[in-house]
């Protein structure tokens, strides 16, 4: 098959009339069911979950996208249509760098605080409900307290040492850079151990982001500051702060069996399953919620008051 009749396949995926086609058939079925749209598969059992947890638990269909422009999009396609097709249609995307990209916002609309919805899964709630559980740190809070402890210090070291991969891919955003590649795995930039984080010798934030063009020192100059003024833990890449932080479980699980552990306070052989803990919706599920969340599942719930048979549950 040719590449560029490949591209137009994949484009043509992401086009919002897919979307479009995908709530007729919706609406075919579940004419008053709210319908929320999310960027990717992903989001639907972390949301789900979520929702579970809040006050305000609408009835809904969830829709998920190929992305944040499609979504986008997808919104706009919307607005235009006068067949009532876009009643009770509901948008949920991550803010990334670009937050809403231009496009307005309204009450139909939710966006992360946070980068993604994996810097909230990234959480010490999260780490400290698996050691509590999993990890088998139940009354043992000074144990729990020096791994916490050692979590926030590596963490630190960890955003230091990848600030300049978030740099690259803000200015691309800001300035409208193509992207021609982005390494997939993190840990091809660093090592994280129990000692510290290290930066990989043949690592360079070129070669792990690479651009069609380099910004210039002007536009360097002049977006360095506004990237600084960025809080690392909410605002970095938030699968890269998932990426340690699973990185780090695996560790202190580690040691945990040791006969001598170096970090956790006693050995413990008989440890709970790390890696069913690690699913996004097991850490969803022991996340604190995100910020308006609530709120905004409040307003759908009174524009769209239908009643579940089966209601959403974490």
């Amino acid at each position: 098959m040719l590449p560029n009749l490949i591209d137009k396949m994949r484009e043509g995926r992401r086009s919002p009339a897919i979307l479009k086609i995908a709530l007729s058939n919706i609406r075919s079925i579940n004419p008053d069911k709210a319908v929320l749209v999310f960027e990717g598969v992903d989001d639907v059992g972390v949301f789900e979950v979520w929702i579970g947890r809040c006050s305000n638990r609408p009835c809904y269909e969830p829709l998920p996208g190929r992305g944040k422009d499609q979504v986008l999009g997808f919104r706009t396609l919307l607005a235009s249509d006068r067949t009532g097709l876009n009643r009770c249609v509901f948008f949920f995307i991550d803010r990334d760098f670009d937050d809403l990209k231009g496009h307005p916002s309204g009450d139909d609309l939710y966006m992360h605080g946070t980068y993604s919805s994996e810097n909230v899964l990234a959480g010490e709630e999260v780490l400290e409900s698996i050691l509590v559980d999993e990890l088998r740190f139940a009354a043992d809070p000074a144990g729990r307290a020096a791994v916490l402890q050692r979590f926030s210090e590596l963490r630190a070291s960890f955003f230091q040492l990848t600030a300049e991969i978030n740099f690259r891919l803000f200015c691309a955003v800001v300035l409208g850079i193509r992207i021609v590649d982005v390494s997939k795995s993190i840990h091809r930039a660093v090592e994280v151990s129990l000692d510290g984080v290290r930066r990989k010798e043949d690592f360079t934030a070129a070669t792990f982001v690479e651009l069609e063009r380099e910004p210039d020192d002007a536009e360097v100059a002049r977006l360095r500051s506004a990237f600084e003024l960025l809080d690392p833990v909410e605002r970095f890449r938030g699968k890269y702060a998932l990426a340690f932080l699973v990185r780090f479980v695996e560790l202190v699980a580690t040691d945990r069996r040791l006969e001598n552990p170096c970090l956790c306070s006693s050995r413990m052989s008989a440890i709970g399953n790390v890696q069913i803990s690690l699913s996004q919706r097991s850490m969803a599920a022991r996340s604190r919620l995100p910020s308006g969340l609530d709120v905004f599942l409040g307003r759908i719930v009174e524009e769209c008051p239908c009643k579940c048979v089966l209601a959403h549950a974490a």
